[in-house]
């Protein structure tokens, strides 16, 4: 009996069901013929499935041959984009989107064999190539990061041996020490914060012993922030703070009422009345320290 129609899927299950139907046809013509009233009908009822076998047959392949076309038309538009792809220096976007190439092949079905090798040979090449120039550049990275690192240490050796002398003197070297730190570029993830750590313990030794204080310290790192700004961006950062200073009055003047309000209520010597004591000098000296950066601001923009 030939297999259900529904069963057959592929190329290879059509073509041993047609050498089946070959055997078939291949016996019947050597049966004698039947009784003369039965025989024409017989026949033409075998000549309708023989005929409706290979219609199917052909029309299957007929698909099969328009499937084909139009996997390898898929797979030739993802070919040429990985080809244009393969030279990519962006490598963060160019990976995703060759792994999603990657991933939209296995989607599609096969090509016609005498194509099927010649594609996918190229689209792999252009996959390697790209991610070997991804692993090369990858490992430039790194040695150019371990020798950041390197150089970032040899300035944190240069300031933990630096000589003390006059505090104007001491503070301009570690300045220039701190500029060409911070020059330097990135260093290995896994020790970004290390040495960090390490170079504001030895910048902060340094600090101590010249007994600055931190809102001084503060200043000189705003102070250092600022040099090489244009007068847009100096004029920005002047509104930014004087924005920043007016909500800190603000602040000062809620918490002062809301103080003599506790003071009224439970006397002076209430937790509540400390804390809010101690947080309205905090506010009042972040107000001086941007009162400062605004005379820093202003010196910049009168020397232009």
């Amino acid at each position: 009996a030939l297999p259900i129609y529904e069963q057959l899927t592929t190329g290879k299950q059509w073509d041993e069901a047609a050498a089946k139907v070959s055997e078939l046809q291949a016996k019947w013509r050597k049966i004698g013929f039947a009784p003369k009233k039965h025989n024409q009908v017989i026949y033409d009822e075998y000549r309708a499935l023989c005929d409706d076998f290979f219609a199917r047959k052909n029309a299957f392949y007929r698909g099969l041959k328009d499937t084909l076309s139009d996997n390898l038309q898929k797979k030739r538009a993802l070919l040429e984009r990985a080809e244009q792809l393969k030279d990519s220096e962006q490598w963060a976007e160019a990976t995703q989107q060759f792994v999603r190439l990657q991933q939209e092949w296995k989607t599609i079905g096969p090509v016609a064999r005498k194509y099927s090798d010649d594609i996918w040979k190229r689209f792999q090449a252009a996959c390697d190539e790209f991610f070997e120039r991804k692993k090369s550049q990858n490992q430039s990275t790194r040695d150019a990061e371990k020798a950041n690192l390197e150089a970032k240490r040899e300035i944190i050796r240069q300031i933990e041996t630096l000589e003390i002398t006059t505090k104007k003197e001491t503070l301009q070297r570690l300045g220039e020490l701190t500029d060409q730190y911070a020059t330097i570029g990135h260093v290995p993830f896994k020790e970004k914060e290390k040495i960090y750590r390490q170079f504001r313990t030895a910048t902060d030794k340094i600090f101590d012993q010249l007994q600055v204080q931190a809102s001084e310290r503060r200043l000189g790192s705003f102070s250092h922030d600022i040099e090489g700004k244009d007068d847009n961006q100096l004029q920005n950062d002047r509104r930014r703070l004087v924005r920043q200073y007016e909500a800190l009055q603000q602040e000062v003047k809620v918490a002062e009422n809301n103080i003599l309000f506790f003071t009224s209520k439970s006397g002076k010597g209430n937790k509540i009345v400390e804390d809010m004591q101690k947080k309205i000098e905090d506010l009042k000296r972040q107000l001086v320290e941007i009162e400062q950066k605004v005379k820093i601001i202003d010196s910049k923009l009168s020397e232009e």
